[in-house]
């Protein structure tokens, strides 16, 4: 597997993998990028180089994006994405707007 080109923001997102040939696969995000994701799906496994087709809700329609498995574990699939359109990276841009970690503040409000 390649180096990382965007961080990893945690999210926990449901998602539906199909691969061509397999029953779908469904589970929920560890983490998302602009170039893939870790899902977890305990008990599933695809073999490294498996292309799969991601469904995942944004928040305002579903979103299918293309992906091949490049790790897989015990706990789940990593996901490298394979077609990065403009639309998805518009939808993927939403996602992990929506899940970065808000900064507790550093100082009590004045009232």
């Amino acid at each position: 597997m390649t180096g990382r080109w965007n961080v990893r923001i945690p999210a926990r997102i449901s998602v539906d993998l199909q691969p061509a040939d397999s029953d779908c696969i469904c589970g929920e995000t560890r983490n998302i990028s602009f170039d893939g994701m870790f899902v977890q799906a305990p008990g599933w496994s695809l073999q490294q180089g498996t292309p799969v087709q991601v469904g995942i809700d944004t928040g305002l329609g579903r979103l299918h994006i293309q992906a091949v498995a490049v790790r897989c574990v015990a706990e789940g699939i990593g996901l490298m994405f394979t077609d990065p359109s403009e639309e998805a990276a518009v939808a993927l841009a939403l996602i992990m707007e929506q899940n970065l970690p808000r900064r507790e503040q550093s100082h009590p409000i004045n009232a």
